[in-house]
C-alpha cells in the first residue's frame, strides 16, 4: 500500500512540505522526526505522512477504517539499509492530536507502557473508527511502529496504524 522512502531531517517536520529532493510540495514525504533513531531501535518509532486523496503518501492508511481490511492485513514491513523489519499490526486508532514524543518517553519501557495505556483508553472511548486485533499480546518490551496521518474531517485527531516488531532480517549478518 505505502512504498516510499522514509526521510529524516535535523529540523522536525521539514518533510511535512518537502520531497526527497528538498523541493517544496503539498504532498510532503513520509518522515520521522529527529527524536527517532534511524536504526529502528526505539521503543516507539513514529512515521508521519499526509492523507492524500489519491491514496498516495499515507492516504491509503484509511483503508484500515474497514474492519475486513484490518482483519485481512496483519503485517507491515519497514526496510532500511540495515535490514527488513516486520511488524504485526495490532491496532488502528482515531487518536488525539498531541505530539506523541512530548507525552511519552519513546525510549523507555515506562514510556512505551504509558503509550499502550493511552491506546487502550482511546479504544475504550470509542472515538470513531478503532480496531484492535484480538489475541495479540503487546507489552512495554515490544518495539512499536506507528504510522500517523491526519483525518480530513477532524483536525484535532490523528489516524494511527500501530504494530509491534515480530521479525528482523539484518542484511550484513
Amino acid at each position: 500500500i505505502v512504498d516510499y522512502p522514509v526521510l529524516q531531517s535535523e529540523t522536525d517536520n521539514y518533510y511535512l512540505d518537502h520531497d526527497m529532493n528538498h523541493a517544496e510540495t503539498v504532498a510532503g514525504s513520509i518522515y520521522s522526526n529527529k527524536c527517532n533513531s534511524k536504526d529502528m531501535t526505539d521503543g516507539i518509532t513514529i512515521l508521519y505522512g499526509h492523507d492524500m486523496r489519491a491514496d498516495t503518501m499515507f492516504g491509503s492508511l484509511h483503508l484500515f477504517n474497514e474492519a475486513q481490511f484490518f482483519e485481512q492485513n496483519q503485517f507491515m514491513t519497514m526496510e532500511t539499509t540495515e535490514g527488513l523489519y516486520t511488524y504485526q499490526i495490532f491496532g488502528v486508532y482515531n487518536y488525539g492530536d498531541p505530539y506523541i514524543p512530548s507525552l511519552f518517553d519513546i525510549n523507555s519501557k515506562e514510556g512505551v507502557q504509558a503509550f499502550l495505556n493511552s491506546l487502550v483508553q482511546c479504544a475504550e472511548e470509542g472515538s470513531s473508527v478503532t480496531h484492535v486485533r484480538e489475541g495479540v499480546e503487546v507489552t512495554a518490551e515490544d518495539k512499536l511502529l506507528v504510522l500517523s496521518t491526519c483525518i480530513g474531517s477532524q483536525s484535532d485527531r490523528r489516524f494511527l496504524v500501530v504494530g509491534k516488531l515480530v521479525d528482523t532480517t539484518l542484511y550484513n549478518e
